[in-house]
């Protein structure tokens, strides 16, 4: 990768990266378990060449299945370097920036279920299939703790309207993911329903003795959930999606600043397909015209609509 600009005296720089894993596998009756490393090294070139970076990281997975279950669990170990943009780019760029370095841990639990049915139609002698009934349905929770090293985050220190790359000493963030999905057909009508909640606790724990100690993560909500619901008919197509996004913190000390407020998108979109290669769509996005910020102060443009025609070759 690299980075080019025709700013006055800033020099091209390019970077050099390779990656190298190692896996084993292993799998019996209802067991499942794996074990991989990776090796990193990447190394950026200027006018003269930065000191290389090596790193290895690695991850353990393991699952049991019966019936409908699985119970799963995992452990990883993530590296990642700042880009050549967090690190140049003119006015937000940070050299100083640190790699991040971070620990998960996670345990979770799947149930899913298939169903199908057939719908039969015509005397014995004729009988025929004509149409298929289904139902599935996908239930999903997980519980993580992730323990985060120099993260690198973006936040606005000089002024509103100027963001800079920095880093967190230490971060921990756990919480809840929960997830339902559930589909439905019958004869021509296919119908599914997405659910998902997500509640985290993201917290700063660099430095005790600041006053930041403890406090939310800028941008992080507690809560948010989405729900989608889609129909297909023949050609026809059509959603309707809800979000709803908790209270955020902007600045990494929260109580220098109100929090931004907590809102509800719901978007709407209609579409037909015809003559095989074309798609027509219609879109209301934001619905209600709910007035919210998702950055601070950069507001939302409201309810708007869109017309979109698809051509596949």
């Amino acid at each position: 990768s690299d980075l080019t600009t025709d700013v006055k005296n800033f020099h091209y720089v390019y970077r050099l990266d390779s990656k190298t894993s190692l896996s084993a596998f292993y799998q019996h009756q209802g067991w499942k378990a794996s074990v991989s490393g990776l090796y990193t090294t990447l190394a950026d070139h200027t006018q003269g060449k930065a000191k290389p970076l090596h790193k290895v990281t690695w991850n353990a997975l393991a699952s049991y299945s019966f019936g409908n279950w699985m119970f799963r669990t995992f452990y990883k170990t993530v590296f990642r370097a700042p880009t050549l943009n967090d690190l140049y780019y003119t006015l937000v760029g940070n050299r100083n920036l640190k790699p991040e370095y971070t620990k998960q841990f996670d345990v979770g639990v799947t149930y899913q279920f298939i169903g199908r049915d057939r719908v039969e139609k015509g005397s014995c002698e004729h009988a025929r299939s004509t149409a298929k009934n289904g139902f599935g349905l996908n239930l999903q929770a997980d519980w993580y703790y992730n323990r985060v090293e120099d993260r690198i985050v973006c936040l606005p220190l000089k002024g509103s309207y100027q963001w800079t790359m920095l880093n967190y000493g230490y971060t921990r963030c756990m919480g809840v993911d929960v997830s339902v999905n559930a589909h439905a057909e019958l004869r021509d009508w296919h119908h599914s329903l997405l659910l998902t909640a997500t509640y985290q606790d993201d917290r700063n724990r660099t430095n005790p003795k600041e006053k930041a100690y403890n406090d939310y993560i800028a941008y992080s909500p507690r809560w948010s959930m989405t729900a989608v619901y889609t129909l297909l008919y023949r050609g026809w197509s059509a959603s309707l999606s809800h979000m709803f996004v908790d209270k955020r913190y902007w600045t990494a000390e929260n109580a220098i600043e109100d929090p931004l407020s907590a809102y509800n998108c719901t978007d709407l979109k209609v579409g037909y397909h015809f003559l095989r290669h074309y798609t027509v769509e219609a879109e209301c996005q934001d619905l209600f015209d709910e007035r919210y910020e998702m950055i601070q102060r950069w507001p939302m443009p409201g309810r708007r609509f869109a017309v979109t025609l698809k051509v596949n070759l």
